[in-house]
């Protein structure tokens, strides 16, 4: 593209070239900024007028539409619409960071919790819970033989035989719970 605003293509005539006037008013832009567009070579001109369709194809391919500023209608959306589309993503944005702010918030409460000791890791009660069984399983299994003898003497039963009563009984009861 040239930055010449005479510029004149063979072979590039539309059927209908307007003036740069129609052509600003056509994207809802001032001539000057039209003029500028011309000057840094984003769109060009044919014999001192503008091509419409390929004037609007330079600049949908040349301009950053992303700015704000310039409500051109190329490409099919204005680009009021594109900015409310930005808009619309700092919304999910917002969310998202508000999301994070939440959980780091349930976090920290959590964390403070279990410092003082509100909250405990199950992890450590599964621990404690299964070492007191244990203990307590190992404690009952010892009973037939620190009074297996007692039982005996009483019974008139063989010493052996009062013991293992004891320990079916006792492992009876263990695996019922």
């Amino acid at each position: 593209m040239s930055n010449s605003t005479t510029n004149s293509k063979k072979g590039a005539k539309s059927k209908k070239l307007i003036s740069q006037r129609a052509f600003a008013k056509m994207l809802g832009i001032t001539t000057t900024t039209l003029a500028k567009h011309i000057k840094t070579g984003k769109m060009d001109l044919v014999e001192g007028k503008v091509d419409p369709v390929l004037a609007k194809k330079q600049l949908a391919k040349n301009i950053d539409m992303t700015h704000g500023r310039t409500k051109l209608k190329i490409g099919g959306k204005k680009t009021e619409e594109a900015k409310n589309d930005r808009q619309n993503d700092g919304a999910t944005f917002s969310k998202a960071k508000a999301f994070k702010e939440g959980y780091k918030a349930k976090l920290a409460e959590l964390e403070y919790k279990e410092k003082i000791k509100e909250y405990v890791k199950a992890v450590d009660v599964e621990s404690a819970a299964f070492n007191m069984a244990r203990k307590i399983r190992d404690q009952l299994l010892n009973i037939p033989d620190r009074v297996q003898a007692e039982f005996a003497a009483l019974t008139g039963r063989k010493s052996e035989e009062v013991r293992t009563i004891l320990l079916r009984e006792i492992q009876t009861a263990i695996e019922g719970v």
